[in-house]
């Protein structure tokens, strides 16, 4: 089963505020998992996949 990216995203934007413990350690498995975490200056955060490693990284040798 697939994570769900706006509950992770809902969890961060909690955590920031609330429990800086917590939180990083939900920073340290979402990223574990391959996403990439975005906060802005606002504190909210935006969690999107990793595609730098996708395939190997054949696509950066293309780029």
């Amino acid at each position: 089963m697939a994570p769900n990216i706006k509950d992770m995203e809902n969890r961060l934007n909690t955590l920031y505020w609330t429990d800086s413990e917590k939180y990083m350690e939900l920073l340290d498995v979402i990223k574990g998992m391959g996403f990439k975490v975005y906060r802005n200056p606002k504190g909210k955060h935006r969690v999107q996949m990793d595609m730098s490693n996708a395939f190997g990284g054949i696509f950066k040798d293309i780029l």
